[in-house]
C-alpha cells in the first residue's frame, strides 16, 4: 500500500481501510526488556503515502536507547533500523525510507507466524478471483484469510496481489522479537 523503496511509483494510493490497528513493542536497547506494548491505530496520509501515527507513552517512561518492534496482520514483525533514543516528555518523530512493513503473512499458525511461504500462497490462491468451487476450502478454513489475502487493500483479490506476495517473498521472514 502506497510507495515504498521495493513499490517506488506504484502501489494502491487509495486503500479501502485507512486505519490500521497495529501492535506496537518498545524495549530497552541495553537488555531487551519490554517496557511499552499498546495497539496504536495508524491513518492513511495521503500526502506521504504511508500510515502515520502519534504514540503517547505513559509519564513514567523513562530516557534512553530503544528498540521498536511493530506486529500486525498479515505483517511480518518488523523492527524499526537501529535503536532510538527516546527523551522523557519530548516529542521524538520517527521517520525511514528503509522501514517498511512486509505484507503476505496470511497463515498465521503457531507453525509459519512471521514467515512468508507456501502455505500463505496457497490460502492467498485459494481466496483469489481465480479460485473456484472446492478450490476456495482453503480460505474457508479462517474467517481472517479472506480480509488479510486483500495484500493491496483494493478490495479485490486478484494477480496483483499475488505479484506483492511473490515480490514480498524475497524478504520471507520477519525481525524475531526479543526473549
Amino acid at each position: 500500500i502506497g510507495i515504498t523503496s521495493r513499490i517506488p511509483s506504484g502501489g494502491n494510493k487509495n486503500p479501502r481501510n485507512r486505519t490500521r490497528t497495529i501492535e506496537i513493542k518498545i524495549y530497552k536497547a541495553s537488555d531487551n526488556t519490554l517496557v511499552f506494548s499498546n495497539n496504536q491505530t495508524f491513518t492513511f496520509n495521503s500526502s506521504t503515502n504511508r500510515f502515520d501515527s502519534s504514540i503517547t507513552l505513559p509519564s513514567s517512561f523513562q530516557t534512553g536507547a530503544y528498540n521498536l518492534y511493530v506486529l500486525g496482520n498479515p505483517f511480518l514483525t518488523g523492527r524499526y533500523p537501529g535503536s532510538v533514543t527516546i527523551t522523557k516528555g519530548q516529542t521524538t518523530t520517527l521517520s525511514s525510507d528503509s522501514f517498511n512493513l512486509i505484507t503476505g503473512d496470511i497463515n498465521r499458525t503457531t507453525d509459519s507466524e512471521n514467515t512468508l511461504n507456501i502455505l500463505d500462497y496457497n490460502v492467498i490462491v485459494s481466496c483469489s478471483i481465480f479460485s473456484k468451487g472446492n478450490g476456495r476450502s482453503t480460505c474457508n478454513q479462517n474467517s481472517a484469510y479472506l480480509t488479510n489475502s486483500d495484500l493491496d487493500d483494493d478490495g479485490i483479490i486478484d494477480q496483483d496481489d499475488i505479484t506483492l506476495f511473490v515480490k514480498e517473498m524475497s524478504s520471507q521472514s520477519g525481525d524475531p522479537l526479543p526473549q
